[in-house]
């Protein structure tokens, strides 16, 4: 590196908690090379992404910008570069979203200015800055030497450590520069409208296992926060050294304990520790015909079967911020999300296990929810199985009967006589046999499917407790 600072610069980004990613068009280069050839980049870089070509840029932004060099489509670069960051960290963790779009000198000479514009977006604030070069003055390389060290510049200042250099612009070189901080109700109304795609309420206390990456997703209704909640919590930790028969996962025994209201409680582990979080969708819709490709709808059936088609409206700030203080009572960290699909949720949590009600599972497979279409559950249940998910299902009660897959325990009641030979089976063929007795009753599940589905026993947890029960009794 040219210049001392920048090493140390570097090293104290590196050593900051902040992980980032940064999407690069037309200049600035040479930081991408000075962040990765530095150890402990891995713990910073998420991902680094050039959108040089027209094609690229419209791509990443989903449309085609008003101008492609400007202090807007930074700002864009910059939005898009932060969602993406907030669903490659791990959660809890501070992100930084990185765009950078420069018309820098050429190989032929240009008629319009030697220009550049950056910007940086974290949870709460936004900076842009744009930079008008001398035309003349300097050489393409020593262009993108100076962008370099104004988008490291920026990168110290979002993350909040130390760093004092002065780049080298002249008096000629005009510099521009805007900041914009949100409030906690201005993040959540961009959430709500869709700008970003998820906020972390950190609330949790506590060593956990910040590497942990595979995930048990529960969904179930958080109004209000309740015993079978935090019970279900309490099992999932202390079963955190057994197996769920889905290999690689540690056991997180889990029970569907009350309506799906589209909000899903997220318990993320690895090894010895089951890291919990809790992750709360803001809006959900209940369809009974779905046109989107990949995308799994629910019919939301009444006495009058008024709903079909109709979209609950999301949840207002207000709203959201009154379910995120239970959570910061409990001790409990809560993601609050805007995804209502189970595809959405799969692209956010791939690797993920979808825990889920039997009534839910049987949706799921059923082609009459895919417009009558076989084809399209297949297809749109295949594409969630390609991001590695699963569904794992819990017993409901349905109509007053408690309905759960069919079970190791049951094959054992109803052959109790050969217990002896079976359990000497099932010890030496644990792994295989698991798969194999895990079938659900009355789902008649796609042979491509049948491995994403795995019951979980009614002996294992059951917690008879309503959300709605709880509401009707408090008045709420």
């Amino acid at each position: 590196m040219a210049d001392p600072w920048i090493r140390v610069a570097v090293d104290a980004i590196h050593a900051s908690p902040t992980q980032c990613v940064l999407y690069l068009a037309g200049g600035a280069s040479q930081a991408v090379g000075w962040l990765i050839s530095v150890p402990g980049a891995s713990n910073t870089v998420l991902e680094a992404l050039v959108p040089y070509s027209r094609m690229s840029m419209i791509q990443l932004l989903g449309k085609i910008p008003t101008q492609f060099c400007s202090g807007k489509t930074a700002e864009e670069m910059a939005l898009v570069a932060y969602n993406r960051a907030l669903k490659l960290s791990r959660p809890g963790l501070p992100v930084l979203g990185v765009g950078f779009t420069g018309s820098l000198g050429s190989t032929r000479p240009k008629l319009g200015d030697h220009r550049f514009h950056l910007s940086t977006r974290t949870a709460n604030r936004l900076w842009v800055s744009t930079v008008t070069l001398s035309k003349g003055l300097r050489t393409r390389e020593q262009e993108d030497f100076l962008s370099s060290q104004l988008l490291l510049k920026a990168i110290v200042c979002a993350c909040k450590v130390p760093g004092s250099f002065v780049p080298d612009l002249t008096e000629s070189d005009v510099s521009e520069e805007s900041e914009k901080e949100f409030s906690e109700d201005e993040e959540l109304q961009q959430l709500i409208d869709g700008q970003i795609c998820f906020k972390v309420y950190p609330f949790s206390s506590g060593v956990h296992n910040l590497n942990a990456e595979r995930r048990v997703v529960l969904p179930g209704s958080f109004n209000p926060l309740h015993e079978g909640h935090l019970k279900l919590l309490d099992v999932a930790t202390r079963n955190g050294r057994g197996t769920t028969g889905i290999s690689g996962y540690r056991t997180v025994y889990v029970v569907h304990t009350c309506r799906f209201h589209g909000r899903i409680l997220v318990s993320r582990y690895s090894g010895d520790y089951c890291r919990q979080y809790w992750l709360l969708s803001i809006g959900y819709r209940w369809i009974s015909r779905l046109n989107t490709s990949f995308g799994v709808g629910y019919r939301r059936v009444s006495q009058s079967d008024t709903a079909v088609n109709a979209d609950k409206p999301p949840l207002s700030v207000s709203q959201i911020k009154d379910r995120v203080k239970q959570f910061e009572k409990a001790g409990k960290t809560v993601i609050i999300s805007n995804q209502p699909y189970f595809y959405k949720k799969a692209e956010i949590f791939p690797g993920s296990a979808f825990v889920i009600g039997a009534d839910t599972a049987a949706r799921l497979v059923h082609p009459k929810y895919y417009d009558g279409n076989y084809n399209k559950m297949l297809e749109i249940l295949t594409g969630c199985k390609a991001t590695g998910c699963t569904f794992l299902v819990a017993g409901r009660n349905v109509d007053g009967v408690f309905k759960v897959g069919y079970t190791f325990q049951k094959l054992v009641r109803a052959h109790s006589r050969f217990l002896p030979f079976i359990l000497v089976f099932v010890e030496l063929t644990v792994a295989i046999a698991w798969h194999i007795l895990q079938v659900l009753d009355d789902l008649e599940i796609p042979e491509e499917l049948k491995d994403m589905f795995i019951s979980i026993p009614e002996g294992k947890f059951r917690m008879d407790i309503s959300s709605s029960e709880i509401r009707k009794k408090l008045g709420m």
